[in-house]
């Protein structure tokens, strides 16, 4: 169970510092409190993870995940949110121009 827990915080860490040298590339030279600020995170807390040191917990999770995408849950072996899942796709809505109704055009509907 260690030694999963051990490869856990290691592509965690991974995750980070790939996502810190993305986001320093977009926006300039930035330091690892500027990265934690960015992800509303505490700077010792990214510094431990980005050290394979510790893992991050829920409230964490989430905050990463808003800034950084829904990776990080499956990077940790966790199910994906609901708001993070495939939406079901929308029926196709059907467009009027109001040039059609004065031409006295009905719209095509699906009956």
């Amino acid at each position: 169970m260690e030694a999963k827990r051990k490869e856990t915080s290691n592509n965690v860490a991974a995750f980070l510092e790939k996502r810190y040298l993305q986001w320093q590339n977009k926006v300039g030279r930035k330091t690892i409190a500027e990265f934690a600020q960015y992800l509303c995170v505490n700077r010792s807390l990214l510094s431990q993870w980005m050290n394979s040191s510790a893992l991050p917990g829920n409230e964490n999770v989430i905050k990463i995940a808003n800034k950084l995408g829904p990776d990080i849950y499956e990077i940790l072996g966790w199910p994906l949110p609901v708001c993070y899942a495939e939406q079901p796709k929308k029926a196709k809505s059907t467009l009027i121009s109001i040039d059609n109704l004065r031409a006295g055009k009905e719209p095509a509907l699906n009956r």
